[in-house]
């Protein structure tokens, strides 16, 4: 054994060094979570063939650009803040967690309780347009301590024989409905080859619409945020893998967002912001950038690499990559804002905004932390905002309005896009980014020179053109951090490049 590792060495030694020139050059454009971690795995390739350079519009990398560092002037206590607030189980995020245990990133657990209020909107307008109370119990009419242990709430309306023929009443219907997802499965439709959406579904299990109106789509539309409406055109698959892969899991915080960032872009050496990518485009046997230069010169720029990976929303990859506009530009997005506010009046302060290390959490362990779900109900859209109540006192609000209180100040303002499930886009991510693989387990198919193999010669594909997409969307599952990997792990396999972390979970 000894000496058959001696010759081993050996070898390497011998082998010829790989050359810069030599090297693949790979372009990723996006610096979230998806792009970062693309970067990170083909960067540290065990045969170090691939020179990354890293696209990003805006003047910061955007994985941690939104966070911020709260000042409370009252305890004196900074906490650092995650924009939008970030919480997985390692259940349904396997190898998001993976790759932060893999990364000695630690995750801390969380104890929440969830308020559900009803938020009258107006009746002539597609949105909210009323201030709102920061008080966390205005409009409650029920609170969970976990999705699957009912709390009586003191914000409920009627006596404790009402409230307690409604914990009954949910109780019931919460597990009629978990059992349901794990007995019946949803359809497909073999005609269309699209798979059945949540609202067929939950009319095909019988499940009352009081318990679906106010307490299932409440909760999935803060986690989504979307309207109901747009939750229902869902596919069913991607709420029951949710649901069963999350059940009885304890709860993480994602909180060292910024250290997961610097390590993941740790030997990246070339890293390009302010960097707006106007058009991607196949020449030859390589792959055009054009970009803007958002340094106030107006330049235009433009380079040639083997390897293109958009790691963006799919509006975007349409936009900028003509090939793939035919398919990605079908699939819905959505604005949404994050908003931080400071119910106190000037108690709370920002220190810090983006990319700054040095805010250090409030919460303790298993600290507990509570979360609103407020619904706007109106004739127009039932839209369901998050409310999450910080330990600092401070609120971090996620919605695709506007903030309207006139309760407290606004601290801090982000936008994102959020991309959309539909049964039909989920059949367009199935077609031409999933084709039918399994990231976590076994290696893919590279793709020729010329893009060609195993794509087809018609409609755009992963991989065709030495150009490939990945993201949040990119898998087949709710928009969640859990895609971002997974995607990010797919092009490894069809790079042949070893992601690290998935020997944990195999083993």
């Amino acid at each position: 054994m000894d000496g058959d590792m001696a010759q081993q060495q050996q070898d390497r030694a011998q082998r010829p060094q790989t050359d810069a020139a030599q090297k693949t050059r790979v372009a990723i454009i996006g610096s979230g979570l998806a792009g970062l971690a693309t970067a990170h795995l083909l960067h540290n390739d065990r045969e170090s063939r691939f020179n990354v350079a890293l696209f990003e519009q805006a003047e910061t990398l955007s994985l941690d650009a939104a966070s911020v560092t709260l000042k409370n002037a009252t305890t004196g206590v900074s906490e650092r803040v995650n924009i939008p607030p970030r919480s997985v189980t390692r259940g349904y995020y396997p190898n998001l967690t993976q790759m932060y245990d893999h990364l000695r990133i630690p995750l801390r657990s969380v104890r929440y309780t969830f308020l559900y209020a009803e938020i009258q909107a107006t009746k002539t307008k597609p949105g909210p347009r009323q201030p709102q109370s920061t008080d966390p119990r205005a409009g409650t009419y029920f609170a969970f301590e976990k999705l699957y242990k009912p709390v009586l709430s003191s914000g409920g309306n009627g006596g404790w024989v009402q409230q307690l023929w409604q914990t009954v009443f949910l109780a019931a219907c919460y597990l009629w409905f978990i059992a349901s997802c794990f007995l019946i499965e949803p359809q497909t439709n073999q005609k269309s080859n699209t798979s059945e959406s949540l609202r067929a579904y939950l009319r095909r299990i019988r499940i009352p619409r009081r318990f679906v109106d106010y307490h299932l789509l409440p909760a999935l539309g803060a986690i989504c945020t979307c309207s109901h409406e747009q939750l229902y055109n869902f596919p069913a698959s991607d709420v029951i893998n949710f649901m069963t892969r999350s059940a009885l899991q304890k709860t993480y915080m994602t909180d060292g967002v910024h250290n997961l960032q610097s390590k993941l872009i740790e030997g990246v050496e070339d890293i390009r912001l302010s960097a707006r990518v106007r058009k991607v485009e196949r020449v030859g046997n390589g792959v055009l950038i054009q970009w803007d230069r958002q340094d106030g010169s107006g330049s235009i720029s433009e380079e040639v690499f083997d390897r293109v990976v958009l790691a963006v929303t799919p509006n975007v990859a349409a936009n900028i990559f003509a090939p793939s506009s035919y398919a990605l530009a079908s699939i819905p997005t959505a604005p949404i804002e994050a908003t931080v506010i400071d119910p106190s009046s000037k108690r709370i302060s920002v220190e810090e905004r983006g990319q700054a290390p040095s805010g250090r959490l409030f919460s303790q362990h298993n600290h507990p932390q509570l979360m609103a779900f407020r619904t706007h109900f109106s004739d127009a859209v039932v839209q369901t905002e998050a409310w999450n109540y910080l330990p600092s006192g401070a609120i971090c609000r996620t919605s695709p309005y506007p903030y309207t209180s006139e309760e407290g100040t606004v601290l801090h303002t982000a936008h994102f896009t959020r991309t959309l499930r539909t049964v039909e886009s989920r059949s367009i991510v199935q077609r031409i980014v999933c084709r039918g693989d399994r990231p976590s387990t076994g290696r893919g198919v590279m793709a020729s020179d010329d893009g060609s193999e195993k794509k087809g010669r018609g409609e755009w594909v992963n991989g065709k053109d030495n150009v490939w997409v990945t993201g949040s969307w990119c898998w087949d599952g709710m928009v969640l951090l859990e895609g971002c990997v997974v995607s990010a792990m797919r092009v490894a396999d069809e790079f042949d490049v070893e992601v690290p972390w998935r020997k944990r979970i195999e083993n």
